[in-house]
């Protein structure tokens, strides 16, 4: 289903800004960079289970799914390297 992909590219761009404020805040001190890092990690579970439900209601099989949405939380590396 297209909202599948649409869904992955929208969670790339996501992880991506997720690794440009982990940057930012390392950058500003050790406490925003700590902040942030506990913050972001605390969201991402429950974002992780929604992606995980609306790839497989896109018809992704389970190992594609995990293997398409790992590579797109890659991309929060590129947002720390901005």
């Amino acid at each position: 289903e297209p909202f599948g992909v649409a869904n992955l590219l929208v969670e790339g761009l996501h992880n991506f800004a997720d690794g440009m404020a982990l940057q930012v805040a390392w950058n500003l001190n050790r406490e925003a960079g700590v902040a942030t890092t506990i913050a972001v990690a605390v969201h991402e579970l429950p974002q992780e289970l929604g992606d995980f439900a609306v790839l497989r209601r896109a018809g992704f099989a389970t190992g594609p799914l995990l293997a398409a949405n790992f590579v797109a939380s890659l991309t929060c590396f590129g947002g720390v390297a901005l």
